[in-house]
């Protein structure tokens, strides 16, 4: 999927969190601490994610795409999840490379402004489901 048609997808997709809330364990707040847990964990995948694009880093790219990914996967974060799974080919391109390292800053240019910009987004809707 380009970025272009993961800007197209909604933030959140409202199923996961009706799902997370409909569980048994609902009635104590688990889908409240999924939420919490990705607001407090996504800010430091997101500034590792950028450490690792701009000094070259491969495995931490990978690392911090990977968490993101999961942890935006289980509260819903629709497209975040789709423009981190772009990003996370692209590194996966760039490692087949000549000089993987090399590339990443390049990507980081490319891909690291909408991806924060869209983990704002959800981090206000998110907060706001919270309320």
């Amino acid at each position: 999927m380009s970025q272009e048609d993961s800007a197209s997808l909604p933030l959140l997709d409202i199923a996961v969190l009706t799902k997370l809330t409909a569980e048994p364990e609902a009635g104590h707040g688990i889908w409240r601490v999924y939420v919490r847990n990705f607001l407090a964990e996504a800010p430091l995948l997101l500034k590792n994610l950028r450490t690792a694009l701009t000094s070259g880093d491969i495995r931490g790219s990978m690392d911090s795409l990977l968490g993101l990914r999961t942890a935006g996967q289980l509260v819903g974060a629709l497209r975040l999840t789709a423009l981190t799974l772009n990003l996370e080919a692209d590194v996966r391109g760039a490692a087949d490379s000549r000089d993987p390292g090399g590339a990443l800053p390049g990507l980081a240019a490319l891909h690291l402004q909408g991806i924060l910009r869209c983990a704002q987004k959800t981090f206000h809707k998110l907060e706001a489901a919270l309320a």
